[in-house]
């Protein structure tokens, strides 16, 4: 049978969990629709997923239809979940991105279809509540031309001027023929091939609210997006997501691209160089895992026995899509435990749960004796607080959150320390150009400093570059080791350790640092009857714009602004563009 693993997209409240589960009363796998206003979904299983009406973690569903098996995942819409939006695109062959009738498109759109079409994955557009108040799906097919800049096909009428809505597929022979005429090129055989070989997205429309339109849905899902075909005969595996059973053993999801996975099957990690043997595997049933003894290629399972981490390539990597760009974390935050006694066992807990979510980035503040994080936003802490409660019986609150800032030198500076008069290092350390990193080098022979311990100093260079003299990351900085000795004897690792972090905070403390903010870039989008206001907005909050393009109807604006203010200008946005304004922005770089 065609297998293909597919993605549901959208933006917060565009109707998503109500297409997905439509799509599994229409499959029979469910006997009732699941309603989110009702917390009766069957793909938001966690508690606050139904209390607070929103899809938290991506769920796998396998559907059988005719001759197709659809491997769907549905993934969170909300802006600050979107790294786990970014772990499962690698793995999907296609996707249905959800665009609602009255909003129209959202930033979150715009992001996620750039990251599909960067990744080729095949799209259908589903424009959502046709019967919703102040619907219009033909403006919102012509934003979708203007804003995203794709080629679309319509592939339904619909009549809302009556009691009730109305939607009814065209035939394929007048889809075809209307594309064929916009083109001289007439080899293409049928829709679906004439579609794919101009990258044509299908647009379909409906209501998911009163399940119009899904069969349709279905029928573009089945017609529309290609299986596809493994690149190798030997295994290859993306890990794409990490949890954790309830006695603890770490369940890794992975999506097969060639070959197949057998049960005490020895696979190999190419990130660690190390085989491990698979002690249990699974595959989907409808909603439920099931254990099998194999995996074929396209397949989505669960392996268990192995310690993989999420973006892991198991087996070879020949065709095995990975993500190169991801969200970076802007802000953190400190975990106050309700027990500070507790503090241990939650830092220990929330390093498991790091696990899932690797964006957190834990940290232990020796020196403040406090718990920090890195997080992506508000909805994040909410997840967190309720799985250390929950999985871990553990009750915490949070401080203010606050920008992560890096620290450079101001100056050229030199340090020579000694634990002995064996044992010596000199270094350097001076600024350099911004965007550069780290930058480590040696100057000195290794019959005066040995080999092993230059690889000692070099890594605990890198460890006090962590913390800086502030407790910040340290960029855009070179370090030389300029001299050093070492004997057989009198020389050990320990001292060449502290040492070298040792210099390194001094060398800084010497040189004097200053602090780096994050800037993002920036594309808004707006109507362009607020021009003054918005342009007032962007002044206020130091906006340094690169370029802007304008008509009498819409105005963009490209450039960038420290993530500190822009936290406050999209708050703002909404309200002098009265909800019309589209930002999307992300990480660019850092400086003062």
């Amino acid at each position: 049978m065609k297998i293909i693993n597919l993605g549901i997209f959208a933006h917060v409240d565009a109707g998503k969990t109500t297409l997905t589960e439509n799509i599994l009363l229409d499959s029979h796998l469910t006997k009732e629709l699941g309603k989110v206003e009702k917390q009766t979904s069957h793909v938001d299983t966690m508690d606050l997923e139904r209390s607070m009406g929103i899809t938290i973690q991506s769920t796998s569903v396998r559907i059988e239809l005719e001759n197709t098996v659809i491997n769907l995942i549905d993934t969170p819409g909300h802006a600050d979940l979107y790294s786990e939006v970014e772990r499962v695109i690698p793995v999907i062959d296609g996707a249905v991105v959800i665009v609602s009738a009255v909003e129209g498109v959202q930033a979150q759109t715009v992001k996620i279809l750039s990251l599909l079409q960067s990744q080729g994955v095949r799209i259908l557009f589903f424009i959502n509540k046709l019967d919703a108040v102040g619907a219009d799906a033909s403006a919102v097919i012509d934003d979708i031309h203007e804003q995203l800049n794709v080629e679309t096909l319509v592939m339904q009428t619909w009549d809302t001027d009556g009691k009730s809505l109305l939607v009814k597929r065209r035939l394929d022979e007048a889809l075809f023929d209307e594309l064929q005429a916009k083109s001289a090129e007439k080899q293409a055989t049928s829709l679906s091939v004439l579609l794919l070989q101009r990258n044509i997205m299908p647009v379909f429309v409906g209501s998911a609210k009163l399940s119009v339109g899904i069969r349709d849905v279905l029928w573009g899902i089945t017609n529309f997006i290609p299986e596809r075909q493994p690149l190798a005969a030997e295994f290859s595996a993306l890990v794409y997501k990490v949890g954790f059973q309830e006695g603890g053993g770490r369940m890794c999801y992975i999506r097969v691209f060639s070959g197949s996975i057998h049960l005490l099957e020895r696979v190999y990690n190419t990130r660690t160089g190390q085989f491990e043997k698979v002690m249990r595997l699974y595959g989907y049933d409808g909603l439920k895992l099931k254990q099998e003894t194999a995996l074929g290629v396209n397949e989505i399972g669960v392996l268990c026995g192995i310690q993989a981490k999420v973006g892991d390539i198991l087996g070879i990597s020949d065709g095995v899509r990975t993500l190169s760009h991801k969200t970076q974390s802007l802000f953190q935050i400190n975990v106050i435990p309700f027990d500070e006694s507790q503090s241990v066992q939650i830092y220990q807990a929330l390093r498991k749960l790091q696990e899932e979510e690797p964006s957190i980035n834990i940290r232990w503040n020796a020196a403040a004796k406090e718990i920090w994080m890195d997080i992506l936003g508000e909805i994040q802490l909410k997840v967190l607080q309720d799985k250390l409660l929950k999985q871990y019986s553990l009750s915490v609150s949070f401080g203010k959150t606050s920008v992560i800032y890096k620290e450079t030198p101001r100056k050229k500076s030199s340090i020579s320390l000694c634990a002995n008069i064996f044992t010596s290092i000199e270094l350097t350390v001076e600024p350099i150009e911004r965007g550069k990193g780290v930058l480590i080098q040696s100057e000195v022979s290794t019959d005066k400093l040995f080999k092993k311990y230059q690889n000692v100093v070099i890594t605990n260079i890198y460890k006090a570059l962590q913390t800086g003299t502030r407790g910040h990351e340290v960029t855009d900085i070179q370090v030389t080791i300029t001299g050093g000795k070492s004997t057989p004897v009198a020389s050990n690792s320990k001292d060449f350790a502290d040492l070298a972090y040792r210099a390194i905070v001094l060398a800084l403390q010497r040189s004097g640092v200053q602090l780096l903010q994050p800037y993002l870039s920036f594309e808004l989008s707006y109507p362009s009857l607020y021009n003054q206001s918005v342009m007032k907005l962007l002044t206020i909050y130091q906006c340094i714009i690169a370029d802007i393009w304008y008509d009498k109807q819409r105005t963009i604006v490209i450039g960038s602004v420290s993530a500190e203010n822009e936290r406050e200008i999209t708050k703002k946005l909404v309200t002098v563009t009265e909800g019309y304004g589209n930002w999307l922005s992300e990480y660019s770089h850092y400086d003062i």
